[in-house]
Formats: C-alpha cells, sequence, structure tokens
C-alpha cells in the first residue's frame, strides 16, 4: 500500500526472483517496500498461528481431551503449527 502513495513499484516480476530484486535490475524502493511487505504479513500470520495453538491446547471446553477434538480443529493445529515453525526462518532470509 506505501508504494501506491510513493509511487515507486516493485520491477520484479510475479515470483520476486533474486535477479531482479538486485540494485541492477530495480534501483528504485519499491522492492524494498515489497519486502517490508512480507515481513509485516509474516509476523502477522506468525502471531495469528500463536493465537490459535494458544486458544486450541488452553481454552477447550471442560472435558474435552484433545482426541475428541473435531477433525476441523486438528487441521487448526496442523497447519498452525507448521506456520509457527516455518514463518520465523521464512522472515529471516527475506531481511
Amino acid at each position: 500500500m506505501v508504494s501506491l502513495f510513493v509511487g515507486e513499484f516493485a520491477r520484479t516480476g510475479w515470483l520476486a526472483m533474486a535477479p531482479l530484486s538486485g540494485l541492477d535490475y530495480s534501483p528504485d524502493v519499491g522492492v524494498d517496500y515489497y519486502i517490508w511487505g512480507l515481513q509485516v504479513a509474516g509476523v502477522g500470520t506468525l502471531l495469528s498461528g500463536v493465537n490459535l495453538l494458544a486458544t486450541i491446547v488452553k481454552m477447550r471446553a471442560p472435558g474435552m481431551s484433545l482426541m475428541k477434538m473435531p477433525i476441523f480443529t486438528w487441521s487448526a493445529l496442523a497447519t498452525n503449527t507448521l506456520i509457527v515453525a516455518a514463518f520465523p526462518i521464512l522472515t529471516a532470509c527475506t531481511s
């Protein structure tokens, strides 16, 4: 959204591959805004994953064990576990 107001867009192509995101091909600040946006989105997703993990593990109904939870809760638990495991690494790689 910042690049809309500044007017400098990331000219890196569809996937933002490394050769096109270097200073030779994209000397303006558009790539910096793109990477910053990815990091903000990654941190938001990471915090949402931690929130859902804590909710599933700590705030179940009284008497409901992990084995009595619905399949949707299990899929959310697995997905958010992968998010919490992978997104810090992805955020560190983009900075």
